[in-house]
């Protein structure tokens, strides 16, 4: 335990921050904050194992425009998963993972941070597994709008598998939540239409 991040690696304020890396087939195990924080962009983080840590990976972007991939990683027993703060012209693409037993998997946004991330094309997230059994909703859309998950498999022994904080819909189609009919995956997301104030989850097909 390094008391704090594994790697951190921030944006730039005047000229090029942590940028054009490939961060690759490396351990993260029991930081305090988190495995690997990146903000700026050209990053690729693919391979490693990052469990038992505060945060498994944080994104959070001011300026830039440009594209971060996290793919084909095992990230675990993390407190927080993967949390997208990213904002300004960040894309992020987050395929092929898997993100299991961790108390909250994704997070979209961080609540009184500053930060208000991109959706819609900006945010890119399929192909990943994504199980738990810790009682906490596996994602949690804090802000942000335009989201589209897809083509994920969700699975919760406990619960919740997603809550819309947002007054904004996001599309979440062609995923597999361990149950098939629309009644029992209502059952799994907190929307509208269990507080009409928040947006609606499109979950069908």
């Amino acid at each position: 335990d390094n008391g704090g991040w594994g790697l951190y690696g921030r944006y730039g304020d005047v000229g090029e921050g942590f940028r054009n890396n490939t961060i690759k087939n490396n351990v993260m195990y029991n930081n305090t904050s988190g495995g690997i924080h990146f903000g700026d962009i050209g990053n690729v983080i693919t391979g490693n194992k990052i469990f038992k840590n505060g945060t498994g990976i944080s994104t959070q972007n001011c300026c830039t425009y440009g594209t971060n991939t996290i793919t084909h990683n095992v990230i675990s027993e993390n407190e927080k998963g993967i949390q997208y703060d990213g904002k300004g012209g960040m894309r992020l693409e987050i395929e092929n993972n898997h993100l299991i037993n961790n108390t909250q998997s994704l997070l979209l946004g961080n609540k009184g941070a500053g930060w208000t991330p991109n959706g819609g094309d900006y945010l890119v997230f399929k192909n990943n597994v994504v199980a738990s059994d810790s009682g906490q909703p596996l994602v949690e859309i804090l802000e942000g709008s335009g989201y589209s998950l897809s083509n994920n498999n969700l699975i919760s022994q406990s619960g919740l598998i997603v809550i819309n904080r947002t007054t904004e819909p996001v599309t979440m189609e062609n995923n597999w939540w361990g149950v098939t009919a629309a009644s029992d995956i209502a059952n799994l997301v907190y929307d509208y239409y269990d507080d009409f104030e928040l947006g609606k989850i499109d979950f069908d097909p």
